[in-house]
């Protein structure tokens, strides 16, 4: 089932967030879907134009965007949150304060980002140092203030491109009620898709949710709700925490064949909410493929776009039987203690976390007047993205000591 959302339906789920329900305004449309496999699921889809971050965007394409809850007001908010981290992406005038090559930007930036810029050099030889436009930065571990380059930070239209990114610029970026809350959210993400790399590029096998955690007696009373009865799918969960000890879980559910494999993904500062998180972005997952086969039956293959097709070939080609990744092994590990923290709290100690391996984090404020959502950008070079065309070195030690991911997996994408 597919309804619209119509302005006072909108106004009243966001009666209590004006913010949101101003910035819904500005969305083409927002609608939602009923999936056949958990009905109970809360799914909002919606579209907005680039050209509202801007007239040098006017004529490109609709973007799309999802949110998901076990409320119709939690998915509306995630959804129309996640057109403001969008639309606050494009560049802005005034966004990029220094024009200039690496030497250029000298000791107002890092070695780290230097490192991180010559990455994405491509054929650009780097002793011909390029210029490159920056944007100003801080370092989250003592907030000094540092250069970003802005091809690798912002949306920016081709031509004023130098560095060509190597990942999905969504990664690591977030809105929040505050800065703060933003930040949080973008440095978990950050963390989820390193983790998720070395599991499923690196080769390294997750363990078990132990099921005297209160995450996966909370996990499984929620997946009961969302099917509503329904038995089509087989689901588990599987633990890809890495040492920084902070809570990453992939929900995965497979059909009665063990094939059409739906994950969800989802880093929390606790592991509860990393449970919730990775269910609910599981169903969405499950939803997504009954769309892909709605649009075969109606109108074809021709149907499809690049997204479509890679999602189809995961759930076609690859069986959860024959796939070991898939399958916990070891014993689980404990969850670490409770702790209620406030968003600043907790974000200083995951980037502290990091900084004790060795890891650099920072930040981008790309918070924008007429959008009125704190939106943010964390980058932390150090970490894998996933997915990426560029591989680092913690995703090269992992696959060195494993063999790899590729032997399982036969190289089709998890996302």
């Amino acid at each position: 089932p597919f309804f619209e959302l119509d302005h006072d339906t909108i106004a009243r789920t966001l009666s209590d967030l004006p913010e949101l329900c101003r910035l819904s305004g500005k969305f083409r449309r927002l609608f939602g879907l009923q999936s056949p496999l958990a009905p109970s699921l809360a799914f909002i889809g919606g579209e907005v134009a680039p050209e509202l971050a801007g007239a040098n965007f006017t004529g490109e394409a609709l973007a799309s965007l999802s949110g998901n809850g076990v409320a119709i007001s939690e998915a509306l908010a995630s959804c129309i949150g996640e057109g403001a981290e969008l639309l606050s992406q494009f560049q802005r005038t005034g966004d990029v304060v220094l024009t200039g090559t690496l030497t250029d930007a000298g000791r107002r930036t890092t070695q780290c980002v230097q490192d991180w810029c010559r990455a994405h050099l491509g054929e650009i030889e780097p002793a011909a140092q390029p210029s490159l436009d920056w944007v100003s930065g801080v370092r989250l571990g003592d907030g000094a203030p540092v250069l970003l380059p802005a091809d690798l930070c912002l949306r920016r239209l081709p031509h004023t491109q130098t560095l060509l990114p190597r990942s999905a610029l969504s990664t690591g970026c977030a809105a929040g009620v505050s800065r703060e809350t933003a930040m949080l959210r973008a440095v978990l993400e950050l963390i989820e898709r390193d983790a998720a790399s070395l599991w499923w590029m690196g080769g390294r096998y997750p363990r078990p949710v132990a099921l005297e955690e209160p995450a996966a007696q909370s996990g499984a009373a929620l997946l009961s709700v969302l099917r509503a009865g329904r038995s089509a799918r087989r689901s588990w969960l599987a633990d890809v925490t890495t040492e920084f000890a902070v809570p990453c879980v992939a929900a995965l559910s497979v059909d009665n064949d063990s094939r059409g494999l739906a994950c969800g993904l989802a880093a929390r500062m606790t592991l509860e909410e990393a449970v919730r998180a990775a269910i609910l972005e599981m169903c969405q997952s499950e939803l997504g493929l009954a769309v892909i086969e709605v649009k075969r039956r109606e109108r074809g293959e021709a149907a499809l776009n690049p997204v479509d097709r890679r999602h189809a070939a995961r759930a076609e080609m690859l069986s959860a039987q024959d796939c070991e990744l898939l399958h916990p092994k070891g014993t689980p590990l404990p969850s670490p203690p409770l702790k209620d923290l406030a968003a600043a709290d907790a974000l200083a100690g995951v980037v502290a976390r990091l900084a004790s391996v060795g890891i650099e984090v920072y930040g981008l404020d790309l918070t924008r007047e007429d959008i009125g959502i704190p939106v943010v950008r964390a980058v932390a070079p150090g970490l894998q993205l996933f997915p990426s065309q560029l591989a680092g070195a913690r995703l090269g030690q992992v696959i060195a000591e494993t063999g790899g991911g590729d032997p399982h997996t036969k190289g089709i994408s998890l996302l």
